[in-house]
Parts: C-alpha cells; sequence; structure tokens
C-alpha cells in the first residue's frame, strides 16, 4: 500500500501540466503560403520533420515527469505492509523517554544546562505525540532507581513529571536504562516501540561489559532507539578534583595536618594559574595556583595546624568552570583532642616508684620528644573531695579504698553525661564496699580474689577499637598474672568482656552508662599482682583505652565513600551490645533512622542512602536511657559524628563516545540505528525510520528525478 507522509506535496503534480501547455501553444499553426521554388526543398527534408517531432515528444514526457516525480519526492512516499504503521493517530505509538540526570548533565552551556535542555526536548516529544500514543520517563543515571512513569496518554502527568525531576549525583548508567526501558515497553500491545534517548553521549555511560543482555532484547527487533546528543555534538572540556588525601600523625610535636589535593584537566588545552582553596569548618586555611597539562593531572599540597582536637569538616574547592559539581571535593579529619586525666591513687607511697599510679602516669606521659595529648594529674582518696569530676574527661580510680557518698554521686553523673571511668583493683579494694556502693558504675559484681600461676592474657576481642592495633610482637600474651579478682558471669547491665586471661576469666570489661564508658581491669595497675607495666603493650594499651574511654580515638573507619555506595562502621568496640537506633541527616535535611545489626560477628551500622555529596551526621538515639533522666540523643563516643559523600569523578571526563562504538557495543542487529549527533528535539519527522513493514520511496525518486534532468538535458542539445 502506497502511503504519503507530507501529502500536500503532492499538489505540485498538477505543475506537469505546465510543459503541455507551453508545447500545445507552440503547436498553433501559422498562415501558409505556398511558393513552387521551396517545394521540392520541404519534400526532401520530409523525414527530418519525423525525428523532429519525435525529440519534441520525448522533451514533453521528461519535463513533465521531471515536475510530477519532484512533487511526489517531496510527499515523502513509502510502502507499507498491511496492519502497518502511518503517522496519523489510526497506528499510535508507545514511546519511553531515557532523559539523563547524571551529574555531567549539569554542565552549562550559555547559562543553561543539559539537563535542562534534555527536559525540554523530552517535553516537546510528549507534546508532539497523538491523543492514543503512551510514553513513559526514565531517568539513567541511578541503577536502583524505577521507572519515573509507567506509559501512559495523560500528556499533563508526563509534562509534570519531566517538571519535577532534578539532577542526580550520580553516573551514567545507559545500559540499565535501556534495559528498564525495554521492560516498560514490554507491557504495550502496540506493534511500533521507539526509545528515546536524550543525553551527552560521553563515554563513561557506555560500559560494553553492560549491554550483553540489553542486546538479547534489541535482537528481537522490537524495539527502536533514537539517540540525540543534547550538547550539539560540541566538546565539553572539564576541570575537576579528582582525590583528596589528609596525614596526621598525632605524637607529632608541631600537630600539622597535610591536605593534598589532585586536580585532573580533562581537556585539550593546558590550564595555568589555577586558583585552589582548602576551607575547614568554613575558614580558608589556605590557597594557591596550580598549573596542569592538557588531558593531565597535577597535585598541589597544603599544611594547617590545629588549635584544638576533634572531629572537622572541611572541603577543597577550585575555580568553578562549566561543571561545577566536581569542583569541590569533601572530607573529615580527625584530630586527637587533648585529654584531661585525673588519677585517684589509692595505694600512695613516698617512694614514688611503689605508688600505685607510678607506672600508669608514665604511660599516660611516655617522653618529652612525643605529643601523647593526655594531661592528667595525680591525687589520693582525700584529695579528691576539693577536684570537680566535670573539669575533666577521664577518671582513673587505681585500687581506691572508699569514696565519699556524694563523690560517688557525683561520679555516676560524670559518666552519664559523657565521661570515662577506668577501675583498677588491688589489695585495698573491699569487696562488699564496692558492690554496694559502685553497683551502678561496675560491669559486673565482684567475686574475690584469685590465685594464678603466672598465667597471661588469652581470648580478646580483635576487632575492638580498645585493643585493635596492639600489634603481636608487643607482647601482649607475655604478661603474667599472680593474682586477679574474680566477677560473677552475670552482668550489671550493657556489659562485655574486651579481654580475658589464659585461665577463660575476664581482664578487661566494659560498660555503657548514659552516654559514657566505664572499663574495669581486674587486676592491678603497678606490679603487685603482675608484670603488665613492664611490658612493651603496656604503653600502648594505656592510651588505646584513653582514647576509647573519651571518644578521641582516630581509628574509626573509613570516614568518606562516593555517591551510591554504602556507608558501613563497625561498632564491634561496643562489645556486641545493641547500642539502638542511629540517626544519620543528609545534606538535604532528610533523616532516617538505622538499627545495628551483627555481619559476619560483627556488628555494624550500614548506611545506604548515600544520594547527595556533602557531609552526613551521625546521632545515636539510646533505646533504654538511665533513670537518672530521659536522653533521647547523644554523640556515641565511638562514632565519628560526621562522615563525608564524593561524587565517582569517572563522570568528570566528558570525552564522547563515536557513533561507530555505540553500534559495536549495541550489536550488528542495530547497525541501521538512527543516531542524531548535531542536537535537535526528535520527533514526528523520525517515525518513518520506526515503522515496521515499510519501504519508503522518496529516495529513489530523486535519483530517477536526477537521470531524468540529466537525460532532458542530452536531449535537448541534440
Amino acid at each position: 500500500m502506497l502511503s504519503f507522509f507530507s501529502p500536500l506535496f503532492l499538489i505540485g503534480i498538477l505543475g506537469a501540466s505546465i510543459p503541455i501547455i507551453i508545447h500545445l501553444i507552440n503547436r498553433k499553426k501559422a498562415t501558409t503560403h505556398w511558393f513552387a521554388a521551396i517545394d521540392f526543398v520541404l519534400q526532401s527534408h520530409e523525414r527530418f520533420a519525423a525525428r523532429f517531432k519525435l525529440r519534441q515528444l520525448l522533451l514533453l514526457i521528461l519535463r513533465a515527469s521531471l515536475v510530477g516525480l519532484l512533487s511526489m519526492a517531496l510527499a515523502k512516499p513509502f510502502l507499507k505492509s498491511v496492519g502497518g504503521a502511518s503517522l496519523s493517530t489510526n497506528v499510535p505509538t508507545s514511546n519511553v523517554i531515557i532523559i539523563d540526570d547524571s551529574y555531567s548533565m549539569s554542565y552549562t552551556i550559555n547559562g543553561l544546562s543539559l539537563f535542562e535542555k534534555a527536559k525540554q526536548n523530552a517535553k516537546q516529544l510528549i507534546s508532539s505525540l497523538g491523543a492514543v500514543e503512551d510514553a513513559a520517563i526514565i531517568c539513567c543515571s541511578n541503577a536502583e532507581s524505577e521507572a519515573v512513569s509507567n506509559l501512559s496518554t495523560d500528556k499533563k502527568k508526563l509534562l509534570e513529571k519531566i517538571d519535577s525531576l532534578q539532577l542526580s549525583y550520580f553516573t551514567t548508567k545507559i545500559a540499565s536504562a535501556i534495559e528498564k526501558a525495554c521492560a516498560v515497553l514490554d507491557t504495550s500491545q502496540l506493534k511500533v516501540r521507539r526509545i528515546f534517548l536524550l543525553t551527552d553521549l560521553t563515554k563513561n555511560g557506555w560500559d560494553e561489559k553492560q549491554f550483553s543482555l540489553v542486546n538479547k532484547k534489541m535482537q528481537n527487533g522490537r524495539y527502536k532507539i533514537i539517540i540525540t546528543d543534547v550538547s550539539g555534538d560540541r566538546g565539553l572540556n572539564n576541570i575537576a578534583i579528582t582525590n583528596v588525601e589528609t596525614s596526621y600523625d598525632p605524637t607529632e610535636k608541631n600537630g600539622q595536618v597535610g591536605i593534598k589535593i589532585t586536580v585532573n584537566n580533562f581537556s585539550p588545552l593546558p590550564v595555568s594559574e589555577l586558583l585552589c582553596r582548602i576551607i575547614i569548618e568554613k575558614d580558608v586555611i589556605a590557597q594557591g595556583f596550580i598549573n596542569v597539562d592538557a588531558n593531565a593531572s597535577g597535585t598541589k599540597e597544603f599544611f594547617w595546624e590545629p588549635t584544638k582536637g576533634g572531629y572537622f569538616t572541611g572541603y577543597a574547592e577550585i575555580t568553578n568552570d562549566n561543571l561545577v559539581v566536581d569542583d569541590i571535593r569533601y572530607f573529615i579529619i580527625n584530630i586527637t583532642r587533648d585529654i584531661n586525666a585525673l588519677v585517684v591513687d589509692g595505694d600512695p607511697k613516698i617512694n614514688i616508684y611503689e605508688s600505685e599510679s607510678f607506672y600508669l602516669e608514665r604511660a599516660l606521659s611516655p617522653s618529652q620528644s612525643l605529643t601523647s595529648h593526655i594531661k592528667s594529674i595525680v591525687c589520693n582518696p582525700a584529695e579528691v573531695n576539693s577536684l570537680r569530676f566535670k573539669d575533666f574527661d577521664l577518671i582513673f580510680l587505681c585500687n581506691v579504698e572508699t569514696l565519699l557518698p556524694e563523690k560517688i554521686m557525683e561520679l555516676q553523673k560524670f559518666v552519664f553525661e559523657g565521661g570515662g571511668l577506668l577501675f583498677t583493683l588491688g589489695d585495698r579494694v573491699d569487696l562488699e564496699y564496692y558492690n554496694k556502693n559502685f553497683s551502678t558504675l561496675l560491669p559486673n559484681t565482684l567475686r574475690g580474689i584469685n590465685e594464678m600461676r603466672n598465667e597471661g592474657f588469652g581470648m580478646r576481642s580483635s576487632e575492638h577499637s580498645a585493643i585493635r592495633n596492639l600489634q603481636s610482637e608487643l607482647g601482649l600474651s607475655k604478661a603474667q598474672f599472680q593474682k586477679i579478682y574474680l566477677v560473677d558471669p552475670g552482668t550489671t547491665g550493657s556489659s562485655s568482656i574486651i579481654l580475658k586471661y589464659s585461665n577463660d576469666a575476664p581482664a578487661l570489661i566494659e560498660k555503657r552508662y548514659g552516654k559514657g564508658i566505664i572499663v574495669l581491669f581486674t587486676s592491678t595497675i603497678d606490679r603487685d599482682w603482675n608484670d603488665l607495666p613492664v611490658k612493651p603493650v603496656f604503653l600502648p594499651l594505656i592510651q588505646q583505652l584513653c582514647r576509647y574511654l573519651t571518644g578521641a580515638s582516630t581509628e574509626v573507619g573509613k570516614n568518606d565513600v562516593l555517591v551510591g555506595e554504602k556507608y558501613e562502621l563497625s561498632v564491634s568496640a561496643t562489645g556486641g551490645e545493641d547500642i539502638g537506633v542511629v540517626k544519620v541527616s543528609d545534606p538535604k535535611g532528610n533523616s532516617g533512622k538505622l538499627q545495628s545489626e551483627v555481619v559476619g560477628g560483627e556488628r555494624k551500622i550500614v548506611y545506604t542512602d548515600t544520594d547527595y555529596q556533602g557531609f552526613y551526621t551521625i546521632l545515636l538515639q539510646l533505646v533504654s536511657p538511665s533513670a537518672l533522666g530521659g536522653l533521647d540523643e547523644a554523640v556515641h563516643t565511638q562514632l565519628p559524628p560526621y562522615f563525608a559523600v564524593n561524587v565517582d569523578t569517572t563522570e568528570s571526563n566528558l570525552s564522547k563516545i563515536e557513533k561507530s562504538d555505540i553500534t559495536k557495543i549495541l550489536g550488528d542487529k542495530n547497525s541501521d540505528m538512527p543516531i542524531i549527533l548535531a542536537g535537535g528535539t526528535p520527533g514526528k519527522e523520525h517515525l518513518p525510520e520506526f515503522i515496521s513493514g515499510q519501504r519508503q520511496l522518496w529516495g529513489s525518486i530523486l535519483l530517477i528525478v536526477l537521470c531524468i534532468l540529466c537525460l532532458e538535458a542530452f536531449v535537448s542539445k541534440k
């Protein structure tokens, strides 16, 4: 069946009558006058007159055909089989419009982002559809995202969906988007099914390995694709910060933090005097210039001297270009803060070497050449009455016999509000007194002293942050103990064992109380019952316990992830305790609550909604607050208050993919796939290429017109 896409041009066929009219006018006979002299000549040329009439008739046919065929070519005729589609609304199409919402689409040209241009094109496509044609909208940045819309004929609803779309911080995933588009079109009963892909056509979204399943779907020929380069086939140059590295040694005297940034130049031209800045806690702490060659990377290092400890949020930035998203990169720095410790020596001696706290005090401040960040004050039980616990971060009760009742209440409040407490035992400890007066604070009830035959440490929780980094060569297992305190196996709350002796008796036990942590060491901190204080492992063990009890540990896991990655944080330091509900707030202010869970025997919190770049805050919501008062939220001492999320800079390379490469990726079955590389909006004018069972004729007609022109020129010269 012959059909036309532009039937109005068929009116031009009437122009074929013009050569005929001219020919008829030229045939009008003039008045004849006979001359005997020329009669002989006319008769002799009669055979030439017949040939002349034949040539004139041939020219007439050629010129009339030329005008008629040219009009038909402009009308774009095609042959379609029975049941084939046409352009009219009687044969509708099903369409899926894939809009690339990856962050590279935020690239701006003349003040308009490629994403906004893609949305404009999508709206034009929706508006061009017939009343019974349906469409769906899909985004292609996040492989996990669902279709924005199922197939619908409601243009208003589809246009509203397009208006509501927002740019993401994800990378491009073309294969998964096309796969989802095919799944949507599988629900259609219509024969003509089209996929429109509006993208910047950069290479990073075309991973050949991901297209194996898509190619199988496309080989059945049920889907056809139009790919539009919304950038207008122009080159896209970009400069991005691809990495930030921080270095910090808490034992160094100067306490400097090194911040090294890597800048990539994804353009064919070198960049000179590019301004780089480091911002920490909203203050510019350093800036400088960097030169980067074409299609190369460069690094620049900055230094910062913090004046206090704690967690700091910061970011590096460069001068903005057409793609702003990757001109900034976020990081977290954990500076070991100073710890104020109070050591209550329950057995002081005139000879300081025999005092209960002698070895502990040396472990807290080991050397003048190194910085321990622990400032300690040593006092006896009588002197402690004149001190306030709230002025300290950490309290050591070393073989203390008794405390005043009001000081015990003060100690309970101190721990509940976030302070750290470490009990060490000895021969001055009264079992009944401790179990009665320190029952709220002790992790376990004390049972009595047990004699040992130089037994050492045994099983330990290797993942516990209090002892995680203790190296085996330091000899943790080589310490020998002669006496220890045994405890009841039943716990007095949320307590857990950090370290055991070789006879399976608990050595280090912890308990959480309010915001604070308590650790019980069931032997002495001096050499009366063991030789631990003279072992190499003693110093790092005390240092890590101090940081653990005060939340000043620098070993908290990874502080940054990429957009879309899971943020996992080990909380095994809680010893298997259910730490409660963890609240996470993203940079947009959205909050989510996650319960901790045991994964492979290790307690973790896992956060998956890392959809935005920036800083995420972590806050603990306690399940069972203490009877001392209500407590809804707290900063967990073993969880960082922030983590950073950055974009995957593979998306920052805006190099274009060639049409031949797309053909190769999609397979030979789709080698005739139309790709519009010059921009624009694909619409009804592209429908002929997707109608099944049709054969277009206008190209062949134009070829015939060209041949007729050549033939007419040849005949007219004869």
